[in-house]
């Protein structure tokens, strides 16, 4: 069965956590997602060094990153993540990172997981 949680993609190298779906909550109705965010479990894989050295000096908002979350009406996994990785190669990487076999998934550009400068400076134009 898929899994939920969140990821980073960094030169064809997948890191993050992914749990099972009924290890995840339901936060909102019908959608199921793992209890983590990106700050935390970044800090996590620092402390453990389970990210690549030249990352080390770098934030959680600077690697291209993700959010997979199960939709239970839709039977379908939903990942938003940063317009970057959506092409095939990084698509594969992130289907087997989240063990999706027996469901569709629904690939959602958000610009919240953006790495691109002009995508960062459109979210605080309201400000």
């Amino acid at each position: 069965m898929a899994k939920v949680g969140i990821f980073w993609l960094y030169q064809r190298q997948i890191f993050g956590k992914a749990i099972c779906i009924d290890q995840g909550v339901e936060a909102v109705s019908g959608l199921i997602d793992a209890d983590d965010n990106h700050v935390d479990v970044w800090e996590q894989l620092l402390i453990t060094g389970q990210l690549p050295t030249e990352l080390t000096s770098f934030e959680y908002q600077d690697v291209p990153r993700g959010r997979a979350i199960f939709s239970q009406k839709q039977h379908k996994l939903i990942v938003y993540l940063d317009k970057m990785l959506i092409n095939k190669e990084s698509k594969q990487t992130i289907t087997k990172f989240f063990d999706v076999l027996h469901c569709d998934v629904i690939w959602c550009r958000d610009s919240h997981y953006s790495t691109t400068p002009d995508d960062i400076d459109r979210l605080f134009l309201d400000f």
